[in-house]
Protein backbone atom coordinates (compact mmCIF):
# COMPACT_ATOMS: atom_id res chain seq x y z
CA UNK A 1 0.00 0.00 0.00
CA UNK A 2 1.31 3.45 -0.93
CA UNK A 3 0.54 6.34 1.41
CA UNK A 4 -0.15 9.83 0.11
CA UNK A 5 2.69 11.43 2.03
CA UNK A 6 5.36 8.79 1.33
CA UNK A 7 8.54 9.69 -0.52
CA UNK A 8 9.08 8.36 -4.03
CA UNK A 9 12.85 7.98 -3.92
CA UNK A 10 16.08 9.21 -2.35
CA UNK A 11 16.05 12.53 -4.21
CA UNK A 12 12.48 13.25 -3.09
CA UNK A 13 13.47 12.79 0.58
CA UNK A 14 16.72 14.77 0.18
CA UNK A 15 14.86 17.70 -1.37
CA UNK A 16 12.28 17.68 1.43
CA UNK A 17 15.00 17.63 4.10
CA UNK A 18 16.89 20.44 2.35
CA UNK A 19 13.69 22.53 2.59
CA UNK A 20 13.61 21.89 6.35
CA UNK A 21 10.97 19.15 6.39
CA UNK A 22 10.74 17.06 9.56
CA UNK A 23 9.55 13.46 9.20
CA UNK A 24 8.15 10.74 11.43
CA UNK A 25 7.95 7.25 9.96
CA UNK A 26 7.41 3.59 10.75
CA UNK A 27 9.72 0.88 9.54
CA UNK A 28 9.36 -2.72 10.68
CA UNK A 29 6.92 -1.67 13.43
CA UNK A 30 9.34 0.86 14.93
CA UNK A 31 8.86 4.62 14.92
CA UNK A 32 11.65 6.99 13.80
CA UNK A 33 12.05 10.73 13.39
CA UNK A 34 14.15 12.97 11.19
CA UNK A 35 14.40 16.51 12.55
CA UNK A 36 16.55 19.61 12.17
CA UNK A 37 18.72 21.48 14.65
CA UNK A 38 18.88 25.28 14.53
CA UNK A 39 22.40 25.00 13.10
CA UNK A 40 21.16 23.13 10.01
CA UNK A 41 22.22 19.67 11.15
CA UNK A 42 19.85 16.71 10.82
CA UNK A 43 19.16 14.27 13.64
CA UNK A 44 17.70 10.79 13.01
CA UNK A 45 16.73 8.20 15.56
CA UNK A 46 14.24 5.65 16.77
CA UNK A 47 11.71 6.95 19.28
CA UNK A 48 12.69 6.22 22.90
CA UNK A 49 16.08 4.79 21.89
CA UNK A 50 18.84 7.32 22.50
CA UNK A 51 21.47 4.80 21.36
CA UNK A 52 20.04 4.96 17.83
CA UNK A 53 20.40 8.74 17.43
CA UNK A 54 22.84 10.03 14.81
CA UNK A 55 23.56 13.59 13.68
CA UNK A 56 24.42 14.53 10.10
CA UNK A 57 25.68 17.75 8.53
CA UNK A 58 23.27 17.65 5.58
CA UNK A 59 20.49 15.69 3.88
CA UNK A 60 22.77 13.70 1.57
CA UNK A 61 24.83 12.46 4.50
CA UNK A 62 21.63 11.59 6.39
CA UNK A 63 20.86 8.97 3.71
CA UNK A 64 23.65 6.89 5.28
CA UNK A 65 21.68 6.38 8.54
CA UNK A 66 21.42 2.63 9.13
CA UNK A 67 18.50 0.64 10.43
CA UNK A 68 19.75 -2.89 10.79
CA UNK A 69 21.85 -3.58 7.73
CA UNK A 70 20.03 -1.10 5.44
CA UNK A 71 20.45 2.63 5.00
CA UNK A 72 17.62 5.16 4.85
CA UNK A 73 18.09 5.46 1.09
CA UNK A 74 17.58 1.68 0.75
CA UNK A 75 14.24 1.69 2.58
CA UNK A 76 12.60 4.93 1.41
CA UNK A 77 9.80 3.21 -0.50
CA UNK A 78 9.17 0.83 2.43
CA UNK A 79 8.84 3.59 5.05
CA UNK A 80 5.31 4.40 6.20
CA UNK A 81 5.30 8.16 6.70
CA UNK A 82 3.26 9.05 9.76
CA UNK A 83 3.85 12.79 9.61
CA UNK A 84 5.88 15.28 7.64
CA UNK A 85 5.99 19.00 8.16
CA UNK A 86 5.55 19.84 4.44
Amino acid sequence: MKYDNNFFDEQDLIQALERGCDVEFLYKDKKYSITHFNNGKIIIGEFYNSDSVKIYDNAKQAMKYKIGDKTIKDIIVEMKIIDRSF
